[in-house]
């Protein structure tokens, strides 16, 4: 599933989660998208990295403020500092991410340091 799919999809399970990625019964983004895929708490670090790895290893500027950061950080940006829908941050990731091309390489890729809500 693309990433777009699942935010949008994960939408449609939860209200909007702000500086968390999981909150009672809410969630922000990327909780949405990774609800949406099914992946469990204990696992939500690696999840994201394994199902959408371009997101972790390609930067871009930010749609609101043009400040540029991996996908990942824009996606938390623009759910937690711009208060974006996230319907619209799921249209936004639809217009940028990779077709059916593979993914770009993550050799040096820390899951732990992309973004924000894997600390």
């Amino acid at each position: 599933m693309r990433l777009s799919e699942a935010i949008r999809l994960g939408t449609l399970m939860t209200s909007q989660a702000f500086l968390a990625l999981f909150t009672g019964d809410a969630a922000c983004a990327w909780g949405a998208a990774l609800l949406a895929v099914g992946a469990t708490p204990e696992r939500v670090r690696s999840a994201g990295l394994r199902r959408w790895p371009w997101a972790f290893a390609v930067s871009v500027n930010c749609p609101s403020c043009g400040r540029s950061r991996l996908i990942c950080e824009v996606i938390v940006h623009l759910n937690d500092d711009h208060r974006r829908t996230r319907e619209k941050i799921g249209a936004w990731v639809a217009e940028i991410e990779p077709g059916d091309d593979p993914p770009p390489a993550l050799e040096h890729c820390d899951p732990n340091h992309c973004c924000e809500w894997t600390r």
